[in-house]
């Protein structure tokens, strides 16, 4: 852990098919409903056999999921940077205004836009799209990663 409390290097996990199907275990053995995910391995190119594994689950409209707490479902909430459990009974689920699925679809082209401009023929890249609880910014430039090293 780098001196500002976030990660500044990191070791990988060692890949194998053993580790996809714990993966798929866990989450089919704690989640309902069930989801429709892919587990990917992303190898460290400079540590062969070891990368990340990465869990890849689309928007599903039967969210949202519950996870096995006790004896019981839970359904948590992000609250910053930690999650927070909701009463036993699932948050009632409310159809998409307009304005936020507009919203949802410009970020999706965007995102392919972006994608269809990355040159992946000599690099791998990890693609994060994010949608926040609250509303704000945060601008992802070299400048601010640069004030963001020099603290």
């Amino acid at each position: 852990m780098g001196d500002q409390a976030r990660a500044d290097e990191f070791s990988g996990v060692a890949l194998s098919d053993g580790e996809v199907l714990r993966v798929r275990n866990i989450v089919a053995d704690l989640v309902y409903p069930l989801l429709t995910f892919d587990v990917r391995q992303i190898e460290d190119l400079n540590q062969p056999g070891r990368g990340m594994v990465v869990i890849v689950e689309p928007r599903r409209p039967s969210a949202p999921h519950g996870v096995l707490v006790n004896e019981g479902l839970g359904y948590l909430r992000r609250n910053g940077a930690s999650l927070r459990q909701l009463d036993e009974s699932p948050p009632p689920t409310r159809a998409a205004s307009p304005r936020r699925q507009a919203r949802h679809d410009d970020l999706i082209r965007y995102e392919r836009d972006m994608i269809s401009h990355l040159d992946t023929s000599e690099q791998a890249f990890v693609v994060f799209t994010l949608v926040t609880d609250l509303s704000g910014g945060l601008t992802l430039d070299t400048k601010s990663l640069r004030a963001c090293h020099q603290g």
